[in-house]
């Protein structure tokens, strides 16, 4: 049984991929994306600023970040992770 420590930083690695848009350590980098119009036809290809990680609890409360994660964010590479295949994420147990 994997530590959660151990899980999150696999998930951030391997399955999520995290790691290739938001950086090493959740500093922030660079996501690829194409941008279209209203009908889904190809505008540019642009380099896309991810956000830090390792600050998001300063901008965004935990519900905030459960519902980007879960829904992502339209209009932007932030892709929605609660999906048939990966169960939406749940409030962390308190206490």
């Amino acid at each position: 049984n994997l530590s959660f420590e151990v899980r999150g930083a696999n998930t951030y690695t391997v399955d999520a991929q995290c790691v290739n848009c938001h950086a090493a350590g959740g500093a922030g980098g660079v996501a690829p994306y194409v941008l279209q119009d209203a009908d889904g036809q190809f505008l540019a290809n642009v380099s896309w600023q991810a956000p830090a990680l390792n600050n998001v609890l300063l901008r965004y409360s935990e519900d905030e970040v459960r519902y980007i994660l879960n829904y992502g964010r339209p209009g932007s590479p932030m892709a929605a992770w609660a999906t048939a295949r990966c169960p939406r994420i749940r409030a962390r147990p308190r206490g």
